[in-house]
């Protein structure tokens, strides 16, 4: 049953998903693809929503967490369908980097 609708970064998808450990298949997706732990996920979340930016949103966080850009040109690969201001761009680029 679909309680709630919103997009999820790949590490905060795990804290859905019991027993891992028994669908190998999983596991190594994850193992590949996680590259920060659950709660400096939350951490990057959090900052990012202060930010109050109408142009970011869910599905967007959600890719910044799972590809952690560390400069302006992939971030704007993320946002491709808007631009970002300059000071935009770099404010999601110091929350990045700063975890």
């Amino acid at each position: 049953m679909i309680i709630d609708k919103k997009p999820l970064a790949i590490v905060e998808a795990l804290d859905y998903i019991k027993d891992l450990d028994d669908k190998p298949v999983l596991k190594e997706y994850f193992d590949k693809f996680v590259k920060i732990k659950s709660k400096e996920a939350e951490e990057i979340r959090k900052k990012i929503t202060s930010l109050n930016s109408p142009k970011i949103r869910d599905e967007h966080i959600a890719k910044i967490i799972d590809l952690m850009p560390k400069d302006s040109e992939s971030v704007n690969k993320i946002f491709l369908e808007l631009s970002l201001s300059e000071e935009e761009t770099k404010s999601l680029i110091d929350i990045v980097k700063g975890n």
